[in-house]
Parts: C-alpha cells; structure tokens; sequence
C-alpha cells in the first residue's frame, strides 16, 4: 500500500493530478520491473502507438491506457480510500515491492517541501539553503526516474528509455507541485 497524507483544501484538478501521477508511474514501473515492457508495444492493432500520438496524446496517457488493459486483476492498482480531514491521506493498494519503490521516490520529493516551509521562518542562510535544494530538485526527480529504470535495465525491450524518463520525471512534477503547495504532507508514517 502506498499513502499519501494530504491536508488542506483539495479542487478536483488536484486530485486528478495526484491521481494520474501516482498510476503512470505505477503501471510504467510494474511493467518494466516485471520484464513485460513489450507487451505496452505490442498490444493492440498495428500503428495503434503511431496514431495515438498523431491524435495528441501523451507517452504516460499512452502507456497508462495499455497497462490498465493488460494488467491483472491482481496487479491493478486501486484507489482503497480517501479521506480528506484532518489528518487526511489517500491510499493505493498495488503490487507491494512497485508501490513501496513510489512511496520511496514520493518521500524524497516531499522532504524537500516540508524542510522549505520550515526553512522559510528561519534566516537568510536558510533561504540560501532552500534555493539550492530547489536547484537540485530536478537532479532529484531524475535520479528517481533512473532508479525506477535501474529496476529492469536488464530488459533490452524496453524501447524509448529516453521518452520514459522523460514521462517518470513529467509525473513526478505533479506530486512535487502539490507538495509544494502543502496539498501532500509526509506519506511515510503509515506503516500499520
């Protein structure tokens, strides 16, 4: 299980993103680890991937479509509650080792909100530190995209590893963009 505790007030695009953030990055990382990369490529009709992008669709929203079709009942990730008061979080049930490398990834972005808020009363140094951190937030996001690739690079079918860097990294911003806007507090105090 994967949770995020979230607090103040939510619009439904908040929601939305946090949502479709958490299953790209769910389904490109249980495909991939499980060494089924080709089966998102090669599903469907012939050129279904050419066309797809033709018509304005995204590499997440593409994948996402593929893997929701073609994962197990077992595998599928589902939304097992939400509960917005106080304190309030939102859970995922999914294959355990895929969502416990998420919850790792998510930590790291949060930690970096929750010491810039706090970092904002303190003094000038601490303004200073928060920038820095800020400037690596990025190399942070790749470096999680990369350990997230590092669980099947033994998988030479992956494809466009480029692409799904790119996308791992798109998904990560909205968790960060809701996190820094204090929407997604510390996920990890939910082991039960």
């Amino acid at each position: 299980m994967l949770r995020l505790h979230i607090a103040e007030k939510w619009e439904p695009q908040d929601y939305l993103a946090a949502i479709s953030a958490v299953e790209t990055l769910y389904y490109v990382t249980l495909f991939a680890r499980g060494g089924r990369w080709h089966e998102l490529w090669e599903y469907g009709q012939p050129g279904r991937y050419r066309r797809f992008f033709t018509e304005g669709g995204t590499l997440g929203e593409y994948l996402v479509g593929e893997a929701r079709a073609l994962a197990d009942r077992s595998e599928r990730l589902i939304i097992n509650e939400i509960r917005h008061s106080s304190p309030g979080f939102m859970d995922f049930d999914g294959v355990g080792q895929v969502a416990e490398a998420l919850d790792r990834s998510f930590g790291r972005i949060i930690d970096v909100f929750t010491g810039r808020r706090l970092r904002k009363e303190a003094n000038e140094q601490a303004k200073i530190e928060t920038e820095i951190k800020r400037e690596n937030l990025n190399s942070i996001k790749i470096d999680n995209a990369r350990k997230l690739l590092d669980l099947y690079h033994d998988y030479p079918e992956i494809g466009p590893v480029r692409d799904l860097e790119r996308t791992m990294v798109d998904q990560q911003t909205k968790i960060e963009a809701l996190a820094a806007r204090g929407l997604i507090t510390d996920q990890r105090a939910h082991r039960d």
